[in-house]
């Protein structure tokens, strides 16, 4: 199964649109996060587990929680989202699944070194990337015969009122 797991502030910090979120508090700038996760999860039809982490903070302990699917978490106190981001991936299995998204060059190195793939917060504003087929522009003309567009002509005049 594929999963997604989200430096949660360095993603934040790094989209503009999310960032504007800080000035009014870390609230809504989380929350910005998870609708902009869960436009980003319709557009591209994602089909896997996302996490977001948080650091956690100091002398306060804060569970996680799961909103439209997008599970929400906090290291513990005093540990770095960058640890336990670490840890996560550490600690699974199918380490290929993983998708790491931060900016953070320790983060992205140790992720990377474990087996999973590594993107940057840009990553999530990029447009899928399609595959056109080349479309040709030659005209395909059907021949009809004179007799046979004479009737259509005079049908669609006497239709239309044309005289």
């Amino acid at each position: 199964m594929k999963q997604l797991i989200l430096d949660g502030y360095n993603v934040i910090h790094e989209i503009p649109q999310l960032k504007k979120n800080l000035l009014l508090s870390l609230e809504d700038a989380r929350t910005a996060l998870v609708d902009f996760m869960q436009i980003w999860i319709n557009n591209r039809s994602y089909r896997g587990k996302i996490n977001i982490v948080f650091d956690g903070i100091d002398g306060f302990i804060r569970s996680s929680k799961t909103l439209y699917g997008i599970n929400c978490m906090y290291s513990k106190s005093g540990q770095k989202a960058d640890d336990y981001i670490i840890c996560m991936v550490r600690e699974t299995k199918n380490r290929a699944g993983i998708t790491v998204v931060s900016n953070d060059n320790y983060v992205r190195g140790t992720c990377s070194s474990l087996g999973a793939a590594t993107e940057r917060p840009a990553f999530l504003t990029e447009y899928p990337k399609l595959k056109m087929r080349r479309i040709t522009t030659q005209k395909i003309a059907k021949k009809i015969s004179a007799a046979a567009e004479k009737e259509i002509n005079e049908f669609l005049k006497e239709k239309w009122g044309i005289k």
